[in-house]
Formats: structure tokens, C-alpha cells, sequence
């Protein structure tokens, strides 16, 4: 499984202005519903109970949501860079700007901790996120998020 076959350019959003969490879950679910054919209500609602179970701040300023949605034939992937962090229940105390979410279909429990373990991976290098951050292409941050990932499995 590669990050190219979940994550599209046009699931890409960067560099917004937000200051909740439930907005960047309105904007990740936005998009997500556009690709997925899911409701926009139902996605941000699904990452807004997985958030309320514990936080999905992995640290360095990086939090990859994820939650389950009946009807999926897939898992799907959206990225959303933030101009300015918000304060997430961080495991290092930062405040998150970057966050790739997950949609993973009911009942994909292996292929969902699979993805889960690859995007954490991909997203604790250094280079990758601070190359996000300066980013202001969806195609660059479509090709620094597939290629970074091709990378790392070689």
C-alpha cells in the first residue's frame, strides 16, 4: 500500500486559516466527501469521536486523524496544512499545523493499523515536515507526501 493510491492532489489543502479543530475537520471532511462520496456531516463527526477518545497529535506539530466510515470500498486520504498551529493534546505539548487524515473503511482493522504505522513513519522525518510547512503547491506537497513515503520503503 502506497500514500498515491489513498491521497489525491485535490485532497490537498494548504497553508489555511483555522483556529478550531473542528474546522480543520470540516475542511478535511470537505474534501474527503468530494472524492469518497461519503456526507461531509458524518466524516467530521467520525473524526471528531475518534479525537474524543484521545488525541491524534503525534507531535513535532504533526496529527494524523483517522477514523471509520461504513460504506468506504477504501481507505482514503486528505492533507491539510494550517498558516498558523492550534493547540492539540500534542504528546510533545506543540501546538499542530500539519495534518494528514485518514478514512479507512468498517471492518479494515489490519489494512487501517498498516496505514496508520506507514503515515506516522512517513511524518516523523524531519525533512519531510519541515518541507510541508514551507510548501505552497498542492502537486509539490501531493509528490513530498508519495515520493517521501517511496523513499523511506527504500
Amino acid at each position: 500500500m502506497t500514500l498515491t493510491t489513498l491521497l489525491e492532489p485535490q485532497s490537498i489543502i494548504l497553508n489555511v486559516g483555522v483556529s478550531s479543530l473542528t474546522q480543520v475537520f470540516r475542511m478535511m471532511g470537505d474534501l474527503t466527501a468530494k472524492v469518497c462520496g461519503q456526507d461531509c456531516d458524518l466524516i467530521v463527526d467520525a473524526f471528531l469521536a475518534r479525537e474524543a477518545e484521545g488525541s491524534t497529535a503525534i507531535g513535532r506539530g504533526v496529527a494524523v486523524p483517522h477514523a471509520r466510515i461504513e460504506g468506504l470500498n477504501r481507505i482514503y486520504a486528505v492533507f491539510v496544512s494550517l498558516d498558523e498551529p492550534i493547540i492539540a493534546d500534542s504528546v510533545d505539548g506543540r501546538p499542530v499545523d500539519l495534518y494528514l487524515g485518514l478514512l479507512t473503511p468498517v471492518g479494515s482493522d489490519s489494512e487501517h493499523l498498516r496505514t496508520l504505522a506507514l503515515v506516522t513513519r512517513l511524518l516523523r522525518q524531519d525533512a519531510i515536515i519541515e518541507a510541508l510547512r514551507r510548501c505552497t503547491d498542492n502537486r509539490l506537497a501531493y509528490a513530498l507526501l508519495t515520493e517521501g513515503q517511496a523513499h523511506q520503503a527504500a
